[in-house]
């Protein structure tokens, strides 16, 4: 999933996300994930100081270079208030989940 959120195929990740993680807890993992790569694609440089980088790494590098500093920001935020939703339970994550679905493939589609 981190793949097709790094190509910022958000259609796809949020349809797999509400199709398939109807759990809290699963969500607070995922987004707790995403948070902490897209931090990585921020300041990819720690990438070029390992000796040998993962196929992880080298991914990372590759993305990095598809992202504006002021985006991954937005999604830090957005990301942030989703693993708060998880945390706490609030079943207004799934359609919330949705309405931002809807709103990134209308402004695509512009």
């Amino acid at each position: 999933m981190a793949r097709t959120y790094s190509k910022k195929q958000f259609l796809k990740f949020y349809d797999e996300l509400l199709l398939k993680y109807k759990d809290f807890k699963q969500l607070e993992e995922i987004f707790r994930f995403l948070i902490s790569h897209l931090i990585k694609m921020a300041d990819p440089s720690y990438v070029e100081k390992k000796d040998r980088p993962s196929k992880y790494d080298k991914e990372v590098l590759s993305y990095a270079k598809f992202w504006k500093g002021s985006e991954i920001q937005k999604e830090l935020i957005l990301l942030n208030n989703f693993l708060v939703l998880a945390k706490s339970k609030d079943d207004q994550l799934f359609n919330i989940l949705l309405s931002v679905s809807l709103e990134r493939e209308v402004a695509k589609n512009l």
